[in-house]
């Protein structure tokens, strides 16, 4: 609906940066094959019409990383901090490509400094736990987890905590994680699937039924 909505922006002024900016976030959370070409058309559509659209910039550079295309991702990143010394996942996107080019050290730097100055944030200390995880640390990447979890209700930082407990073969840690969080967020098919997964990945067909049943 949100981005029928912007589509129908754009028709009206169709040379607004923002609007196409917009569509592209509303077809990056759809996400998937046939939405997430669209989400990276319309951001680069954004920048071109406003080169100064640092969010949009930065969109573009995710995307480049994503496609592995560290190098233009890297020009991408330095376009905007250049502009905005601070601009927050511009710092992360630096960071991801450091680690994609196993500067793990480096990387790790960054975003702990960008989570001391944006306490506000999960975002850095996130992308933190995945390059901890990436470097191999995984007890360094679950305890960032943790603590991002004592402060946000929000899904991610578990989905993301018993996804290494399952890679580490933690079984009942994943499991307890899961359903601390459905308590928490009982609607959560994001939840429900991950928790269906690991019954069935246990052998317990039975009560990944019922859990499917609630998906």
């Amino acid at each position: 609906e949100a981005a029928i909505e912007f589509k129908n922006a754009i028709q009206i002024k169709p040379d607004d940066a923002n609007a196409h900016y917009s569509l592209g976030l509303a077809y990056f959370r759809l996400g998937g094959p046939s939405y997430l070409p669209a989400a990276f058309k319309s951001f680069s559509k954004a920048a071109e019409l406003n080169p100064g659209h640092l969010d949009a910039q930065t969109k573009i550079g995710e995307f480049l990383l994503l496609s592995r295309d560290v190098e233009k991702a890297v020009q991408q990143a330095e376009l905007v901090l250049a502009k905005d010394k601070g601009h927050l996942d511009a710092t992360i996107l630096l960071a991801n490509t450091k680690a994609a080019k196993r500067k793990f050290a480096e990387a790790k730097t960054l975003l702990t400094a960008l989570a001391e100055a944006h306490p506000e944030s999960t975002k850095p200390r996130l992308a933190l736990s995945t390059i901890h995880l990436a470097s191999g640390d995984k007890a360094a990447a679950i305890d960032v987890l943790k603590k991002v979890i004592a402060s946000d209700k929000s899904i991610e930082p578990r989905l993301a905590l018993s996804t290494i407990y399952l890679l580490d073969k933690n079984l009942p840690a994943a499991e307890e994680t899961l359903n601390n969080a459905i308590s928490e967020n009982p609607k959560s098919t994001a939840l429900l699937g991950a928790l269906t997964n690991l019954y069935i990945m246990t052998r317990r067909p039975d009560i990944a039924a019922q859990t499917a049943e609630k998906l």
